[in-house]
């Protein structure tokens, strides 16, 4: 008989796999994506950054200037919106992602409660429309440089062009270290908390310095949901719920959580603070500006900044402008770092 022989060379073992939550049942599988993603990737991600990617991922004031040309009654539809949809929603999120904290977000729940056809189907649903948000808010970049200035990038081919170079850009900062990359979202979030904290000083300072407001609030009629008739404006609902819509993106990268009572806390925070600065960006444009001002614009963005430049001046309009360029140039990075195919 020949002599056993001890092979010279094994593979190296992976990391055991994390333990099953005691909310499963003994017999139910883990996905692929449960078992492997602990084991390689790092938990980096605190309450701070899930609350900056959540901003990133549903706080565009693009959103605001639709809304504002309704009205008061845009505050209605806020309310509504935010009430009914958005904060049971987030309460939604924070139970799912206690029973299965682990990688993959929607798509990990859906194959839990329905099924993986479901989980495809749904996964599909949701990484598409992240696609599109990233030349959508290339496109943002460009209306911002146009309100800057409008003999910049004026023809089709120009600004084609420019989303390319944010599409370029967007591709190599996404391929960099995720705790680099992190710390660059998060910046881009501060950016905006800043920007509104400008805009609400801008409505602040506007009514203390004698102005009156371009909007009447005492009428209570003004604040009425109307659903029929040539004075509808339920219309406004369908753009409050997409406004609110996408809290659940960073989730999907739940095996890079560093602690789980993160994921309760930025929902909180992401919640309030995302309702809160859609009502003071609202409210700002409606007192400087007026709805009909915010009916008849073209570029969102361009009567956020004239706002600010009503009251600061051109230095207070360009800071606006720099905090909004930045914050729309890192939203595709998140979108490439997060929105990707379902496994």
């Amino acid at each position: 008989m020949l002599p056993t022989q001890t092979p010279s060379w094994t593979a190296p073992a992976l990391p055991p796999a994390a333990k099953p939550q005691a909310s499963r049942t003994q017999n139910e599988p883990l996905l692929p994506s449960e078992q492997y993603c602990p084991r390689v990737l790092p938990a980096l991600l605190g309450t701070g950054d899930l609350t900056s990617l959540f901003l990133l991922n549903v706080f565009w004031v693009t959103n605001v200037t639709p809304l504002a040309a309704g009205g008061t009654a845009s505050f209605t539809y806020w309310l509504i919106g935010g009430t009914l949809f958005f904060i049971p929603c987030s309460l939604a999120l924070a139970q799912l992602a206690a029973l299965f904290p682990s990688e993959g977000g929607i798509y990990a729940w859906t194959a839990h409660a329905f099924g993986p056809r479901w989980a495809f189907f749904v996964g599909i649903c949701a990484w598409l429309p992240g696609v599109l948000s990233i030349v959508n808010a290339a496109a943002a970049f460009v209306s911002c440089l146009q309100a800057l200035n409008p003999n910049w990038l004026a023809t089709s081919w120009q600004q084609g062009l420019a989303i390319g170079g944010v599409l370029a850009f967007t591709a190599l900062l996404s391929c960099q270290r995720t705790r680099r990359v992190q710390h660059i979202l998060n910046a881009a979030a501060v950016f905006m908390g800043l920007a509104t904290l400008l805009i609400g000083l801008c409505a602040v300072i506007w009514l203390a310095g004698g102005h009156s407001s371009a909007t009447t609030f005492t009428d209570a009629a003004n604040w009425r949901v109307v659903p029929f008739g040539s004075q509808t404006n339920v219309a406004l609902l369908g753009s409050v719920v997409l406004a609110l819509m996408g809290s659940d993106m960073p989730l999907a990268m739940g095996a890079e959580i560093t602690n789980r009572r993160a994921i309760p806390r930025h929902l909180a925070w992401g919640t309030l603070l995302t309702l809160g600065g859609y009502l003071l960006f609202t409210f700002a444009l409606l007192v400087v500006q007026g709805a009909n001002a915010a009916a008849s614009t073209v570029n969102p963005l361009l009567l956020v900044i004239t706002t600010v430049d009503r009251v600061f001046g051109n230095v207070g309009g360009n800071m606006m402008a720099l905090c909004l360029l930045f914050y729309f140039l890192m939203i595709p990075v998140f979108s490439a770092i997060n929105k990707m195919p379902p496994p």
